[in-house]
């Protein structure tokens, strides 16, 4: 179904969208570069480090043993977060140069399917799209987490992926490609980390993971190795499911 939804709008979308771009009002585009930036991996690589900087010595120096379980918590999310992007990034890497599709910059030149495979130069990366991908990615992971959000994560995915055909860096099939791969991903990676136990098994587990303890067990007293090795577990965690075999998954 995600193939044939691709090749509906490639054949559907992606030249008559690209045709009645020229024609576009200033004002559309403005808003669609305001708008694109939010799918900018750069920036969530920047804020995810950010937080595994305060999360790992609140996580080991906090005084309050809550404090010290949210401090936890929140980096194994960062981690896992920031895990998918990379991945999912590297993955849409890869089928960029693979099919190796002229930009819609190129639309009057070359057409909207201009494909060279294996052309590693930046007017021939147009599918899938990175932001479309980061943005599926980070929808699903949201929607996994705290179902209660994805309406939000999802309505900012959809805006940054039509911000993209807007400001004419990708065609309509390259948006939904990377909406799906990203998507795809999320799925796959979540699936295997609450395996792992990267992630808790489900968002009520979350919840109760951020509550006082009731079972009579104490913290550990604080301390930054501590912090620094809840950082490490949480990564090993995370690269552990993708060592598993398909069996094992």
């Amino acid at each position: 179904m995600a193939f044939l939804t691709v090749l509906m709008a490639a054949l559907v979308l992606d030249a008559p969208v690209r045709a009645a771009l020229n024609g576009a009002p200033d004002w559309l585009r403005s808003a669609g570069e305001r708008v694109t930036w939010l799918g900018n991996s750069n920036w969530m690589f920047t804020s995810l480090l950010a937080v595994m900087a305060i999360a790992v010595p609140l996580a080991g120096l906090s005084p309050s043993p809550r404090t010290r379980r949210q401090a936890v918590l929140a980096l194994r999310l960062a981690v896992a977060l920031f895990l998918l992007i990379l991945l999912s990034g590297i993955a849409v890497q890869v089928l960029k140069h693979l099919f190796a599709r002229a930009r819609p910059t190129h639309f009057d030149d070359l057409g909207a399917y201009a494909f060279h495979p294996l052309t590693f130069q930046f007017r021939h990366t147009s599918f899938p799209s990175g932001h479309a991908t980061t943005m599926g990615a980070l929808a699903v992971f949201v929607a996994a987490v705290t179902p209660r959000l994805w309406p939000l994560a999802a309505g900012m995915a959809t805006v940054v992926g039509i911000s993209r055909i807007v400001v004419e860096k990708h065609y309509p099939s390259d948006v939904v490609a990377g909406l799906v791969l990203g998507g795809a991903c999320a799925c796959v990676l979540v699936s295997a980390w609450r395996r792992t136990g990267l992630l808790p098994p489900s968002p009520v587990r979350l919840l109760r993971a951020m509550r006082p303890r009731k079972d009579g067990k104490r913290d550990r007293p604080p301390g930054l190795a501590r912090g620094a090795q809840a950082l490490l577990r949480a990564f090993g965690q995370g690269f552990a499911a993708l060592k598993r075999s398909p069996t094992q998954r």
